[in-house]
């Protein structure tokens, strides 16, 4: 009936407004606070390092990304319906431009001139996190809502990105559920630190891959044979950023991304603090 496709059309255009402001607010935040990291660099309460140069380099990574979803197709902001782009701008914002400076934060903590906004660097770091779960729900939403039923969770992104979202999400109530025990934001652990880095990892897996090829794990289809694993699983091509752009641009993001992985991983102990402490978060 009429009724019931007016009702649709606010229900998909709630959801475009719920994406969009969603993206916006995760690029406001990212921006704002790499700003304010480097404002203590350069009021000399903390260093460049190299989890700073990846947070850089991870917001232009992002910012690859909106460019082209906007690019090829301007009026997503106003569509009736979601429209796919939206998946692999809210997924990278989450992925390289909130994650990297979240550690970047966090990390500078016990710096000795930053030791007295160490609470407002952990809530920064919290805040980051917590937006990078919002991008990457608003991505997971979109790109579930475009597929057909029996079409979900057949490809090996999809797996990685499954388990990427769930190791972020864990995390993140982890740490705030810490926080709340203990009452208080200043804290240490090694468990945390590392179930981070190993979701941040997964994230730039899940990214990689579905930036580089199609992969079907399951071909024929919940119900049917695991395909094995072949030569065509290395084969680029297929996905949405090779028919944007030349393959030596999707090669160069993909060397791009690897690189922002290393540098927000690159162990550095906190100073004044011993080795085995600065293991811990």
């Amino acid at each position: 009936s009429r009724c019931h496709r007016c009702s649709h059309k606010h229900d998909t255009m709630s959801a475009v407004t719920v994406v969009a402001g969603v993206y916006a607010a995760c690029g406001i935040l990212g921006m704002t606070l790499l700003g304010f990291r480097v404002s203590l660099h350069v009021s000399g309460k903390a260093p460049i390092t190299a989890h700073t140069v990846g947070a850089i380099l991870g917001l232009g990574f992002a910012g690859v990304f909106a460019s082209i979803g906007l690019a090829q197709d301007p009026s997503i902001l106003t569509m009736d319906k979601l429209a796919f782009v939206w998946h692999p701008m809210c997924m990278a914002a989450a992925t390289t431009s909130l994650i990297p400076p979240a550690f970047d934060l966090v990390a500078i903590r016990h710096q000795p001139k930053a030791r007295k906004i160490g609470e407002v660097l952990v809530m920064a770091h919290a805040a980051l996190q917590w937006f990078s779960v919002f991008a990457s729900a608003a991505g997971f939403v979109t790109i579930y809502s475009l597929k057909p039923e029996g079409k979900h969770f057949l490809s090996l992104h999809s797996w990685v990105g499954a388990l990427a979202l769930g190791l972020m999400l864990l995390n993140t109530l982890g740490g705030a559920a810490k926080s709340a025990m203990i009452g208080g934001l200043r804290w240490r652990d090694a468990i945390h630190r590392a179930a981070g880095s190993l979701a941040f990892s997964v994230m730039c897996g899940a990214t990689a891959t579905g930036m580089y090829n199609k992969v079907l794990v399951l071909p024929d289809g919940w119900g049917g044979a695991l395909a094995q694993p072949n030569a065509t699983w290395l084969e680029p091509g297929k996905t949405w950023l090779f028919t944007q752009l030349e393959p030596r641009m999707v090669y160069a993001l993909l060397g791009l991304l690897a690189l922002i992985k290393l540098l927000v991983l690159y162990p550095r102990p906190s100073p004044g603090i011993s080795t085995s402490h600065a293991k811990g978060e």
